[in-house]
């Protein structure tokens, strides 16, 4: 019986529990609340916090597990800590840093000639020095380097509003730092969103897919998602080239990687690579059209199994929509 620990037993850990499950593994799971929804269904569970990496090692050296596993981007260091220290086939605290940071991404793409806009980090205790600012242009999109989900992104028309969204990034920023970004004029009404899975270092599956933005909300929020990409032939295959080879440099091992992708007139630009699965349904979304499984598969590779592959779509599609408002309010009612 494989013996697997997943850290973190949430409502977003939950069907990669159930997976774990339905493989039959031994399943240790590690979370602060008792009373979390992925509780019930661990074989043994630890109540520790998901950031006491030392408690957790601890605790778990002596188990002889077979895989380490989350998709909670703030328990993926811990993860990538503890698989060195026990042996365990995992992506590299480095590695991890410089996928879910957004200075670091940046700093990458840039040292390895990938298209990507031009930008400013802002630390904490920076002044803001407004002649070298508006030399970035204005536009510019601010983000807080070490927050997810659109979390503290704005964009900034002009210098008085720009200090305004600094600010409000600073508090969304769990190290206070910002960046800066050269605002991009996408090609399209839609980034090139979903998830990849990568097993020994290849991509094995491209969940490639268009992720819709509403222009008269704004076009930071997606507010649905349509599989497969809506893109040229020719698109396609040089948005996967640019995927294939950021993954080969970033030394990824196996699992599941988020995209964000631009196409402008002139390039392609890699806005995000974040090691975990989507949000808004992508993998319930994958998982629908037939052709990927993603949660057993996730748990089958933390655990060095062989993986079943499906076939990418070719025909159809499969879409989400988000349910979105111009003001605020309290939502009434739904007609379909």
């Amino acid at each position: 019986m494989k013996k697997i620990l997943i850290i973190g037993a949430g409502p977003l850990q939950l069907p990669f529990i159930k997976a774990a499950r339905e493989l039959g593994y031994y399943l240790y799971i590690v979370d602060y609340n008792k009373e979390a929804p992925g509780v019930a269904l661990a074989h043994e569970f630890i109540e520790l916090s998901i950031f006491d990496e030392e408690a957790i090692y601890e605790r778990v050296r002596e188990l002889d597990l077979d895989g380490i596993f989350t998709s909670s981007e703030p328990g993926m260091r811990i993860v990538a800590i503890l698989a060195e220290k026990l042996g365990l086939n995992a992506l590299s605290e480095d590695s991890f840093l410089t996928m879910s940071h957004k200075d670091r991404f940046r700093n990458f793409l840039e040292e390895n000639q990938f298209p990507h806009p031009k930008y400013r980090l802002l630390n904490r205790e920076d002044a803001l020095d407004e002649e070298e600012l508006i030399s970035l242009g204005l536009p510019l999109i601010v983000k807080p380097v070490d927050a997810s989900g659109s979390r503290g992104v704005s964009i900034s028309k002009d210098i008085g509003q720009l200090k305004e969204d600094i600010l409000s990034a600073r508090e969304v920023s769990k190290s206070g730092k910002v960046i800066l970004e050269e605002y991009l004029i996408n090609k399209y009404d839609f980034m090139v969103g979903g998830d990849i899975f990568v097993y020994d270092g290849q991509v094995v599956h491209w969940g490639l897919m268009s992720s819709m933005r509403d222009l008269d909300l704004n076009d930071l929020s997606p507010v649905g998602t349509t599989y497969p990409a809506l893109l040229e032939p020719q698109e396609l295959e040089d948005v996967k080239r640019e995927i294939k080879r950021a993954v080969a440099l970033l030394d990824f091992p196996y699992g599941p990687i988020n995209i964000e992708c631009m196409i402008t007139k002139e390039n392609i630009y890699l806005i995000e690579l974040n090691p975990r699965s989507g949000g808004n349904s992508i993998p319930e979304l994958i998982r629908d059209s037939g052709d990927f499984e993603p949660y057993i598969t996730s748990i089958k590779a933390a655990c060095g199994e062989e993986i079943e592959l499906g076939k990418d779509r070719q025909e159809g599609f499969v879409s989400t929509y988000v349910v979105h408002s111009y003001e605020d309010g309290i939502l009434e009612k739904m007609d379909f």
